[in-house]
This record gives structure tokens, C-alpha cells and sequence, in this order.
């Protein structure tokens, strides 16, 4: 079973569609993923609709279950979205992690069985952190993160916003992982990073010419 952690209340006055319409000039280029993006939006203002007629935010919290799609940006625009609607994003806590009772911890985070979190960790809003993974002491993890099964990180490290840190990852102490970052499963990084980088495990290096926003399927 999992315990929710005490959150406080969002307002309840604000309120916007979940999707909203982004201005063209025609004679832009399209692009692919500008289409599949407003598809997305379409989707999720119907959603929006919905929620308010059956769910009101007044009187339901809301989850936003989603994994890292878009590196995490999916998940992290559907938080943003669910917040200006009024909803209470409960943090859902395994009572089988291992937390130290001075965490602080944000909103819609989900720790899972078996997560060791050590003394003085900060993570922010909307942070995934999968079966087994590992937060050493003073570390800090930023909004709209995904630590995949078995990570470690490890003392002093620092991770910015919405990146991934792939299974059986080790994040070496003092690192600090600059935002929309993919270390891939089974890396180990000894260095800190530039926005957007992908490292993979064949030598734990960058992939030259690759960010993490685009060319990349997550």
C-alpha cells in the first residue's frame, strides 16, 4: 500500500483549459511534432471538460499519472495544466521506501517500494522515483524528474528539471545534471552535464551532435 504525504492546498479559483490554441504564421514550416503536440492539447482539453463536469477540483484531488514521454515534458505541461484548474496534487509514498523524516518533498511525487532516501534531500513537484532507487544524503532533485529502477545517486549530487535517470544509473557525489538530461540505463556519470545532454552506457560519454530534444523517442 502507499500513504499519501501531507500536501498543502491549491487554490481553487484559477481556472484554464488544459489545451490551449498557439497562433501560426502560414507561411511556417510545419513540423511533425508541432502537429502531434496539438493533437495532444485537443486531447487534453476534452479531458479538462470532463474533469470539471464529473470531478470538480473544489471537492477531488487529482494524480497525474504519467510516465516520461518527451522526457518528462508531457507529464510536467499536464501537472502545470492540472494546477491552474484548482486540483490538489496529492505525493503518494510507498510504506515500503526507507524515507528520512527530514524530506521535503513537493507535489504529485511518486516513491515506490524499496526507495532509500537519505538525510537532507530536497525533491521537487511531480518527481518519479521507481522500485529500488537510491537518493543519497544533501542531494537535491528538480520538478518533473523520472529515476528509473535501481538508480543511485549518490552524496551532494544535483539533478535539474525534467530529466531521466535511466535504471541501474549511478550518479557519482557532487555531480550536478543540468535540466532536460537522459542518462541512460546502466550509466555511470562522473561528470556534470550540459542542458540537454544524452549520455549512454557504452563509455558514459555525450553523444556528439544529440540533445535530449530531439531525435529522441522516451
Amino acid at each position: 500500500e502507499q500513504e499519501p504525504c501531507e500536501q498543502e492546498e491549491v487554490g481553487h479559483d484559477a481556472r484554464a483549459p488544459i489545451g490551449d490554441e498557439r497562433e501560426r504564421d502560414p507561411g511556417q514550416r510545419h513540423d511533425p511534432q508541432d502537429a502531434a503536440d496539438d493533437h495532444v492539447r485537443a486531447d487534453l482539453s476534452a479531458i479538462a471538460r470532463q474533469l470539471e463536469q464529473s470531478y470538480p477540483a473544489p471537492d477531488c484531488s487529482l494524480f497525474v499519472a504519467l510516465g516520461y514521454t518527451q522526457v518528462n515534458r508531457r507529464r510536467a505541461e499536464v501537472f502545470e495544466r492540472a494546477l491552474e484548474l484548482g486540483y490538489h496534487l496529492p505525493t503518494l509514498v510507498s510504506s515500503r521506501s526507507h524515507c528520512w523524516d527530514d524530506l521535503r518533498i513537493g507535489r504529485n511525487c511518486l516513491v515506490f517500494d524499496g526507495v532509500v532516501i537519505e538525510p537532507n534531500v530536497e525533491i521537487g513537484d511531480d518527481v518519479i522515483a521507481w522500485s529500488g532507487a537510491q537518493i543519497s544524503h544533501d542531494s537535491s532533485i528538480g520538478d518533473h524528474c523520472f529515476l528509473g529502477p535501481n538508480a543511485v545517486v549518490l552524496g551532494d549530487v544535483t539533478i535539474g528539471p525534467r530529466s531521466f535517470i535511466g535504471g541501474n544509473a549511478t550518479i557519482r557525489n557532487g555531480v550536478t545534471i543540468a535540466e532536460d538530461c537522459v542518462i541512460g540505463a546502466g550509466t555511470v556519470l562522473k561528470q556534470d552535464t550540459a542542458p540537454g545532454d544524452i549520455y549512454s552506457v557504452e563509455r558514459s560519454l555525450p553523444r556528439p551532435g544529440r540533445t535530449s530534444q530531439e531525435g529522441i523517442e522516451l
